[in-house]
């Protein structure tokens, strides 16, 4: 009976067909699902989280790019530096925020949609290039990886760019490349360093590719300068305006992150790269050549090989394939990529630009550290179509499950998933699922690693926003409100999530800036602050204040014991101003008369003082 309705059905689909070419399109569809039910149930999943279980704004970065967004689209451009960005993402949210005025939701439905994009982009990339299996397997491992679903959910600058890089990686690697292909792979890539300047580490694989292409030199050539020119064209809105309001083509201070982030440091090259001195990447590099050397080769070959493959040195922020187990999806990668190097005829010539990407994107990004493991993502593809070729070309020719009186492993004529390679892949996709749930679990509830039985039991267990770790920032935001004139008040503090929901201005405070025995006054006063502390306290306040024009004062403090985040701090710059640890024990009466306790939290020891206006 299935068979005759099954016949019946490719009958009439056949027949429809001949009649009307819409209904070819929806029996395609029905044909071909896969990959849509794919990025629809990804769209789904990181919807629900980001809307049911994240209802608290804590990524910082995000309340940042707005706030730049908001003093440019004010007028306020000269006193905004982004340090790790370009304009593109802040204006775009601070545009959409006027409209919606809800941005936190507004950023996260652009994170869902871009990580969704990326998720069906996959496919088709990888469909361009090999078969409709290594396709679908590549979208399923890239839909199930942990960090997508991580940063699909958070209201961030990271995902639109990269759903624009993996666009123009679609038109790069299609078989019959035109003109205008070219036009837009380099129309794509100048918008996305509006977003962030990585776009450059892929473009200049993307132009290796295509004077190598083949053999005709004088169209290679042309093609090139047309991705080079509407490159520029679409980058140049972002030149006009760091000229127009900073006099500079491009607006950056690498020395913010790398004077933190370097392992290998000595005080006196700290101190001097911290200064004002050294805000190009020459400059930097010739400071202390031999540090730098030092440096760059222990990002290359440790810490961010690490956050690619997770070496097992101690990082949970990684883009292996097998994101929970150390070494295991380093060697799926090598199995592929001795498989590609000794079958060579296999490799289509369209495979080259994303072969070319990794090759140059990571020697560039390692000249720092890469702090957050989605700052890979860009060159992320290639890596996980290689595993899939040895699961599919390697691993599923072999199986355990069949003797042989010489040995016990069998390797089939067949391409096709044998049992054993199946189960490599749910594994995989099982493993990297329960991984996204912890991570889910321990970063909104604070909930650590626990027993296997424990997990279980907590997956059913209902879930308030109460139980958030950092539902402080809504009872300390919500006191924040009641107080009078609010709106015109500072707020100290280390992070901008209470004065973004109090609607305050903000200070920016590391709270281990100046000496570390200076007065509470004297830190609040900056007396002994020294002018990069000044400069990156300006630069994150809001208003911001790059010029160091206003000299503004805290109407409002918020201390919380001190934390060096070791994937954003490698090197140990420094403590925290001891004197300051007093503001944690509100009886101590050498905390100042003016001060006045509003909120003391038990989980976190997060305190909330208002500063009066000394008597005289």
């Amino acid at each position: 009976m299935f068979y005759i309705l099954t016949y019946l059905h490719h009958t009439l689909m056949k027949n429809i067909d001949e009649i009307n070419p819409i209904y070819s399109k929806i029996n395609y569809f029905f044909k071909n699902k896969f990959h849509f039910l794919i990025t629809l149930g990804f769209f789904i999943s990181m919807f629900y989280i980001a809307f049911f279980h994240h209802p608290i704004w804590t990524e910082t970065d995000g309340i940042y790019y707005l706030n730049f967004g908001k003093s440019i689209l004010e007028g306020n451009g000269k006193d905004v530096l982004i340090v790790n960005g370009q304009i593109g993402g802040s204006i775009l949210f601070a545009f959409l925020d006027s409209i919606f005025h809800d941005s936190f939701s507004t950023m996260k439905i652009v994170a869902i949609l871009s990580g969704s994009g990326i998720v069906l982009l996959s496919f088709f990339i990888t469909k361009n290039i090999f078969n409709y299996r290594v396709a679908i397997l590549t979208q399923l491992f890239i839909a199930f990886n942990p960090v997508l679903h991580y940063v699909s959910i958070q209201a961030l600058n990271e995902l639109l760019p990269i759903l624009m890089i993996f666009i123009s990686l679609y038109f790069i690697t299609k078989k019959e490349l035109k003109f205008f292909d070219y036009c837009i792979v380099g129309t794509l890539l100048g918008l996305t360093a509006i977003f962030r300047l990585q776009a450059l580490f892929v473009l200049l694989p993307i132009l290796l590719f295509i004077f190598l292409r083949n053999k005709q030199i004088f169209k290679n050539s042309s093609n090139l300068i047309a991705v080079g020119f509407f490159f520029l064209l679409a980058f140049s809105p972002q030149i006009f305006y760091n000229y127009s309001t900073h006099g500079v083509i491009l607006d950056t201070i690498p020395n913010y992150y790398i004077g933190n982030i370097y392992a290998l440091q000595n005080p006196d090259w700290h101190d001097k790269i911290h200064s004002l001195d050294y805000t190009n990447l020459y400059s930097i590099i010739t400071l202390d050549f031999n540090l730098f050397l030092e440096n760059y080769f222990y990002n290359l070959f440790i810490h961010n090989f690490d956050i690619l493959f997770n070496l097992g040195f101690g990082t949970f922020d990684n883009l292996s394939i097998v994101y929970a187990i150390p070494i295991l999806g380093l060697l799926l990668f090598l199995g592929g990529l001795g498989y590609i190097l000794y079958n060579k005829k296999m490799l289509p010539k369209n495979f080259l630009p994303l072969l070319f990407l990794p090759i140059i994107y990571f020697p560039l990004i390692s000249i720092i550290p890469v702090y957050r493991s989605y700052h890979f993502l860009p060159m992320w593809l290639p890596i996980i179509i290689i595993c899939v070729i040895f699961i599919l070309y390697v691993l599923s020719k072999v199986d355990f499950f069949k003797q042989n009186s010489s040995t016990k492993i069998i390797f089939n004529k067949h391409q096709k998933l044998n049992i054993f390679s199946i189960s490599v892949v749910i594994f995989i996709l099982l493993l990297n699922s329960g991984a996204t749930y912890k991570l889910i679990d321990a970063s909104f509830y604070g909930n650590q690693l626990s027993t296997l039985e424990n997990e279980f039991t907590n997956i059913f267990q209902s879930r308030l926003i109460s139980d958030q770790s950092s539902y402080d920032v809504i009872l300390i935001s919500e006191i924040l409100k009641t107080q009078s004139k609010i709106e015109e008040s500072y707020v100290m503090a280390n992070v901008p999530n209470y004065s973004f929901y109090s609607n305050s201005n903000f200070i920016y405070a590391e709270f281990s800036e100046g000496n570390s025995d200076d007065t509470i006054l004297d830190y609040i006063y900056k007396k002994n602050w020294s002018d990069f502390e000044i400069l990156t306290s300006n630069i994150h306040s809001f208003p911001p204040d790059r010029l160091n024009r206003y000299d503004t004062l805290p109407n409002y403090l918020i201390y919380q014991p001190y934390f060096q985040d070791p994937n954003l701090t490698l090197y140990d710059h420094g403590s925290a101003t001891k004197q300051l640890e007093i503001l944690l024990h509100p009886n101590d009466p050498r905390i100042p008369t003016n001060f006045e306790l509003l909120f003391q939290s038990d989980k976190t020891q997060i305190v909330l003082y208002k500063i009066h206006e000394p008597k005289n």
